[in-house]
């Protein structure tokens, strides 16, 4: 994967104390030239310095791929853009040993989600992503990268995510597109609040059409990368989101060599770029999806008027924030459809400890909290 890191200059303090206006922000990004690609190479260390950027400065970054294409285009080195980046200015571009740094300028206006739980980080839960044809793995010997992919997909949830953490992966092949209670089943398994399933639609290659005076040539095969994403919440199990995303590169490797899953070698090469730019977008994606869902978590235990529940800090959570309580359901109809019941307690709980992934509640008039048992659930919508 492109190695890069970001330095964030503010032009003033007034982003802090006004944050209504717009701000100026300065970054570099880094990016290793593989096989003297300088044209991709610069394009990664413009997407990751847009990146950094506006995730400081919390705006959204689901459009930084057509920002920086926009930019790298742009023979004046600026563009004017609508929403959230008003101008974007490229300072400059320097290669040295390898490497490109690019350094960029923008003029950010972040417009703060207005939902309720958009304050709160989701836990997300995934598995070993499955290969629908294990045969399109032989060439590498990568049968086994759907291993690898999830804490791949967690870097990019940890580099580009604003609500959401991938915080557990189960190290099971977990079949895609399962049925509601297994989805349920995981998430309580390993205390998720949204399960996400990956399959590996595609991975074969196709060969290079060389011209035949060019005998002598060896034109690396073209692999191909397709991925489908299937979005659950794990209380309920349903299916909320579904979302497919394909790429393409040369596979630089030798033909009968074995390549680790889980090596730089694998993850630096052109190939291994792609797949990561890829799902760096999906994870942008399912953050941004994700951003105002409803944030869940359960009762640990009850004590006289005390809750304990399994949010915390790390969550989001805050004293004097209010969630409400409610119990959940399930039961199938006789035509074997599963059937989801809310019971809502009438009065919201108040936090009033929070802890590192704990916190304690109680209701904000002291009203009884009867009928209140572990394993109830309590949200912020």
């Amino acid at each position: 994967m492109p190695r890069f890191a970001a330095t964030i200059l503010t032009g003033c303090l007034l982003m802090t104390l006004f944050p209504a206006q717009a701000a100026w922000f300065e970054a570099s990004g880094h990016a290793v030239i593989v096989n003297g690609d300088k044209e991709q190479a610069r394009r990664n260390a413009t997407e990751d310095a847009l990146r950094q950027a506006m995730l400081f400065a919390g705006a959204s970054v689901k459009s930084v791929q057509m920002l920086a294409n926009g930019l790298l285009q742009d023979e004046q080195l600026e563009i004017r853009t609508t929403g959230e980046v008003n101008q974007l200015e490229l300072i400059d571009e320097i290669y040295h040993d390898g490497m490109v740094t690019v350094n960029v300028r923008a003029d950010i206006f972040a417009q703060k989600t207005t939902c309720a739980s958009a304050d709160y980080q989701k836990r997300l839960v995934t598995s070993w992503f499955t290969l629908r044809d294990q045969r399109q793995g032989a060439l590498g010997g990568i049968e086994d990268i759907g291993k690898a992919l999830p804490l791949q997909l967690k870097q990019a949830f940890r580099k580009s995510a604003q609500h959401v953490r991938l915080t557990s992966i189960d190290t099971r092949y977990i079949q895609h597109g399962g049925t509601p209670s297994e989805a349920s089943l995981m998430a309580r398994r390993m205390n998720g609040q949204y399960v996400l399933l990956a399959q590996v639609d595609d991975i074969s290659s196709q060969e290079a059409d060389t011209p035949s005076w060019q005998f002598w040539a060896d034109t690396p095969p073209r692999r191909q990368a397709a991925i489908t994403f299937s979005l659950y919440d794990g209380q309920q199990g349903e299916l909320l989101w579904q979302q497919g995303y394909a790429t393409d590169a040369p596979w630089e490797f030798d033909r009968y060599s074995t390549v680790d899953i889980n090596s730089q070698t694998l993850w630096s090469s052109a190939y291994g770029q792609a797949v990561t730019r890829m799902l760096q977008t999906a994870a942008q994606d399912i953050d941004e999806f994700l951003a105002c869902q409803p944030a869940y978590g359960r009762v640990l235990h009850v004590t006289n008027q005390t809750l304990q529940i399994d949010l915390g800090e790390r969550d989001g959570l805050s004293v004097g924030d209010e969630l409400t309580l409610f119990q959940l359901r399930q039961f199938y109809t006789p035509g074997g459809q599963l059937q989801q019941q809310y019971r809502l307690h009438p009065h919201r709980v108040r936090i009033t400890e929070v802890f590192a992934n704990t916190a304690n509640a109680r209701a904000g008039d002291d009203t009884l909290l009867g009928n209140i048992q572990p394993n109830d659930f309590v949200a912020r919508r």
